[in-house]
């Protein structure tokens, strides 16, 4: 069940020129699973605005990290641009049944932008946990990949990672590098023409 807490901001960081890698506290009882998101819940004039943001880190105690990209006349995003170690916001959570369903299978995840983050969350999850079959991740940008180094460093240790980009400012959708594997589940999450191309 979701439950509504405060939670304190550990560190605030620009990943890209436009997205934040935000990491806060969570109390002691709270659990997720990979692929779950939470809501921000924010004053905004006259009113509460609550905005869903993806979980970008495996279950960790006290702990969540998000990926969130900054939009300049967003409702939120420019409060939470702005946030600074030790201020104080309103969550709830955790939310949502976007998680993996079979772990006997081959799994496929495609993303674009910060569509990436519940499978980061997935994927270190599942790597901590020394899954065996086969991962494959292929994740689309406009320009700067987003968490690279990372993933790349992840394929290198564990050979059943393969990981590509395809960066559409360089001509490639990830459509293009899309593997064809009907015994193998496919996840999705980013951008609505994606989706729909896949």
């Amino acid at each position: 069940m979701p439950e509504r807490f405060q939670s304190k901001v550990i560190s605030n960081e620009n990943i890209t020129d436009d997205i934040k890698h935000l990491v806060l506290t969570t109390p002691n009882n709270f659990t997720f699973l990979p692929g779950q998101y939470i809501s921000i819940i924010a004053d905004s004039k006259e009113k509460k605005l609550r905005r869903p943001y993806s979980i970008c880190s495996n279950p960790i105690k006290n702990k969540i990290e998000l990926c969130i990209k900054i939009i300049p006349n967003g409702a939120l995003t420019p409060q939470i641009n702005n946030l600074k170690q030790g201020d104080k916001l309103e969550i709830l959570g955790p939310l949502g049944t976007f998680r993996i369903k079979d772990k006997e299978k081959k799994l496929i995840f495609i993303s674009t932008g910060t569509g990436i983050a519940p499978f980061r969350s997935m994927i270190k999850d599942l790597l901590k946990n020394n899954h065996k079959k086969q991962i494959t991740l292929i994740a689309g940008y406009k320009n700067n990949p987003l968490y690279d180094k990372e993933f790349k460093s992840l394929s290198r240790k564990h050979a059943n990672l393969t990981y590509k980009t395809a960066l559409s400012s360089k001509g490639k959708r990830v459509i293009d590098l899309l593997p064809i594997n009907p015994e193998a589940d496919y996840y999705l999450c980013g951008l609505k023409e994606m989706i729909d191309s896949v």
